[in-house]
């Protein structure tokens, strides 16, 4: 899904905008009533109209700033994503280069310490590897998090 879904779930789904709609829809009516009873021109309804004015601007403040953060963890989850897919080459690269070690190591045209190094930057590619996994799912966590 792209960030447009993402957003449109949360927007739907946030409590913090169900929260903000309902407050709005609120003030709205205590307009409305205030109208009823009392003049326009009265303190009790420009202060309901206010009320009803400023509550609107709490749901848009809400729903821009729902959106900035879905926007963030979606960017971060695609950064996350970009690296763990750079990680996952360098580990078949270090993979390959220990698998070429040993076979060199076997006819005898390098030594044992040139298949150790390679064996630990596998290690370490491979340490790097499933850090990055966990931080894409982490992200993506955060993301979903957003949205449900």
């Amino acid at each position: 899904p792209n960030v447009e879904d993402f957003i449109e779930k949360a927007l739907l789904q946030r409590p913090e905008v169900i929260e903000a709609n309902e407050m709005a829809e609120v003030a709205k009516l205590n307009a409305d009533l205030a109208l009823k009873y009392y003049a326009s021109n009265t303190y009790i309804y420009k202060k309901a109209n206010l009320d009803a004015k400023k509550e609107e601007l709490k749901t848009e403040d809400v729903k821009r700033q729902i959106c900035l953060e879905v926007r963030k963890a979606y960017l971060f989850t695609l950064e996350r994503a970009e690296k763990l897919k750079a990680s996952q080459q360098a580990k078949k690269a270090a993979e390959e280069t220990y698998r070429i070690a040993n076979l060199k190591y076997e006819a005898e045209r390098v030594t044992m310490v040139e298949v150790l190094e390679a064996m630990e930057r596998l290690r370490q590619a491979e340490k790097h590897y499933a850090s990055c996994v966990y931080d894409y799912n982490v992200s993506k966590a955060k993301l979903y998090n957003w949205v449900n």
